[in-house]
């Protein structure tokens, strides 16, 4: 074991699961095509490495970097393989992945040729063998002529598709808050009203003495259902303009 322990994550973001929040979802969508591009940038960066040092446990640490940059790109690979079989795909990541079906093809593309020359790479360093310009070059050639273009392509239809999806999120978020803030407008009216009943009720309960003591008592109730009402209208509201907040992706 060398002294460098690579740690950089390699794990997909549970947001892309799941029906949480659409904000993060579609933020862990938009952020795949640019942890896919790192994951190759660092394979490049520790085949680098290798090349230019000849001590022992700096090429271990750059094969193990390496490796565990292969197995993030893979991990992302195989998602963009199979994510429409998935059952459990947040809804809006799905419908990003659904608009992009093309894009995603010409990357998968990419993707499969420049893991290919890159894994011939790591099989030298693997082999502890010197690696030379014939095997480094090829995966040069391959990041900077095919695959950072298709993930630059990706990248762009899927922010494209994410932003089509968010202003749709919105117009329909912004909508349901209108309605909720028309209801809420009714329910303060009704609340209003029962206050007034109530207040009567406890006047003429008065006037009434001794007899009306029991209808004091329901006007008492009365009161306290419409204090409970204009409460949950108060909620309602800040619950809604949470929504609101939640839905816009930054």
């Amino acid at each position: 074991m060398s002294a460098y322990d690579p740690s950089f994550e390699i794990e997909l973001s549970p947001d892309l699961l799941g029906h949480g929040d659409p904000a993060a979802a579609l933020r862990a969508a938009f952020h795949l095509p640019y942890l896919m591009r790192t994951h190759g940038l660092r394979i490049i960066m520790f085949l680098g490495a290798y090349i230019a040092t000849e001590e022992d446990d700096m090429r271990q640490g750059a094969l193990e970097g390496a490796q565990r940059a292969l197995t993030g790109f893979d991990t992302i690979h195989d998602f963009f393989k199979s994510w429409s079989e998935q059952n459990n795909l947040h809804p809006q990541v799905r419908e990003v992945l659904e608009d992009t079906r093309d894009a995603q093809r010409d990357a998968l593309e990419a993707l499969t040729e420049f893991r290919r020359v890159a894994e011939l790479a790591m099989g030298v360093m693997a082999r502890g063998a010197d690696m030379k310009g014939s095997d480094y070059d090829p995966v040069m050639s391959s990041a900077y002529r095919v695959f950072h273009p298709a993930m630059i392509a990706l990248n762009d239809q899927m922010t494209k598709a994410g932003d089509t999806a968010r202003n749709r999120l919105e117009a329909a978020a912004e909508a349901a808050r209108k309605r909720a803030a028309e209801s809420r407008a009714r329910i303060d009216s009704i609340a209003r009203t029962v206050r007034l009943i109530s207040l009567n009720a406890r006047v003429e309960a008065a006037r009434a003495g001794e007899a009306g003591r029991a209808f004091g008592v329901i006007a008492e109730e009365i009161k306290a259902l419409s204090e409970q009402t204009e409460a949950a209208s108060a909620e309602m509201g800040a619950s809604v303009e949470e929504i609101m907040r939640n839905f816009r992706v930054a």
